[in-house]
C-alpha cells in the first residue's frame, strides 16, 4: 500500500498463465505465489526497460525521480530513490532481537532485518548468478533409497548448474564432487536430503524454473536461522551483502526481508509532530 498523499509514478499490467499462480498461501488472498518467479521478474525488468528506454536516462544521486513519463506531470517528491539509502556499508548493526532480527542504524531511520530471510535472498542471487562449485576432497559418498535415486538421476544437469556436482556410484550410492561455492561449508548429505524434498515439485517445471527452484531451496537450507546468534562482525557483512543484492527487500519467497521504521514514524508515534 502507498503511504498516505503518495500515487504511483506508473502502473503495470501482467498477465500470467493461471496454473503458474498459487492463490491459496494467504488465508485473505492479500498476495499469490508464483511458480517461475524469476522469468515473470525478468519479463516485467525487459518490459519496464523497454518502455522506458525512449526517454532521457538521469545520472548521479537525486532524491526524486522527475521524467517526462508519456505526457504525465510527475509530482515533485512522489518517489524516493530509497536504494540510495541503503548501499553497502550504510547499515550499522546495533544488535539482535531474539537472535531472529538484526537492528540496525540507518539513514532514514531503524532498519529491522529478519536474518533468516536476508541471508536467504543473498545466498539465493549468488547460486542463481552461477558463482561455480568448490570440489570437495576427498568426494562425499551418499547412499540413497531406490526411490530417491529413480527422482534424482533427471536432475543431476540441474544440480551441476548450481556448482553442485553429484555423479551415480553404483547401486543406489552417488558422490557429491562439489557444492556451490557460497554453501561450501553445508553438510553435503543435510543438503541433498534437502533438494531431493523439492525435486517432485519440479516435474513440470522447464530448466529455468527448476534451477530457481533447487536455487530457493539450497538458499533456505543454508541460510542462517531464527535463533542462531551472530557476532557484530557477521551481522555487518549479512548487511552489507543484502544492501548489495538486486533485490534487498524480500526473501525469494517473496517475504519481507526488512522494515524500514523512519524518524519521521518515530516523532509521530511520540507525538512530536
Amino acid at each position: 500500500r502507498l503511504p498516505p498523499q503518495r500515487r504511483p509514478l506508473a502502473v503495470i499490467h501482467v498477465r500470467l498463465d493461471p496454473h503458474l499462480v498459487d492463490v491459496n498461501v494467504h488465508p485473505r488472498k492479500a498476495e499469490v505465489r508464483l511458480s517461475q518467479e524469476r522469468s515473470v521478474y525478468g519479463a516485467v525488468t525487459r518490459a519496464v526497460e523497454a518502455a522506458l528506454a525512449p526517454y532521457p536516462r538521469q545520472e548521479g544521486e537525486f532524491p526524486a525521480l522527475e521524467w517526462p513519463f508519456a505526457g504525465v506531470p510527475v509530482e515533485p517528491g512522489v518517489v524516493r530513490e530509497a536504494r540510495a539509502e541503503y548501499v553497502a556499508g550504510g547499515l550499522e548493526p546495533l544488535g539482535q532481537l531474539r537472535n531472529v532480527y538484526i537492528v540496525a542504524r540507518g539513514r532514514e531511520g531503524l532498519v529491522i532485518v529478519d536474518q533468516h530471510a536476508a541471508h536467504e535472498q543473498v545466498l539465493f542471487e549468488r547460486l542463481v548468478g552461477g558463482v561455480g562449485g568448490r570440489a570437495l576432497s576427498p568426494p562425499v559418498r551418499v547412499e540413497l533409497t531406490a526411490r530417491e535415486a529413480e527422482l534424482l538421476e533427471p536432475y543431476l544437469g540441474a544440480l551441476a548448474d548450481l556448482g553442485m556436482e553429484v555423479e551415480p556410484f553404483g547401486g543406489h550410492a552417488f558422490l557429491v564432487r562439489s557444492l556451490p561455492v557460497p554453501l561450501a561449508e553445508q553438510e553435503p548429505r543435510v543438503l541433498l536430503d534437502a533438494l531431493l524434498e523439492e525435486l517432485p515439485r519440479c516435474r513440470r517445471l522447464d530448466p529455468e524454473a527448476v534451477r530457481e527452484r533447487l536455487a530457493m531451496k539450497a538458499a533456505c537450507t543454508a541460510a542462517v536461522k531464527a535463533g542462531d546468534f551472530l557476532t557484530r562482525e557477521q551481522m555487518q557483512a549479512l548487511l552489507d551483502d543484502l544492501m548489495a543484492s538486486w533485490s534487498p527487500a524480500t526473501c525469494p519467497h517473496g517475504r519481507p526481508a526488512f522494515v524500514l521504521l523512519t524518524v519521521e514514524e518515530l516523532e509521530r508515534r511520540f507525538m512530536r509532530r
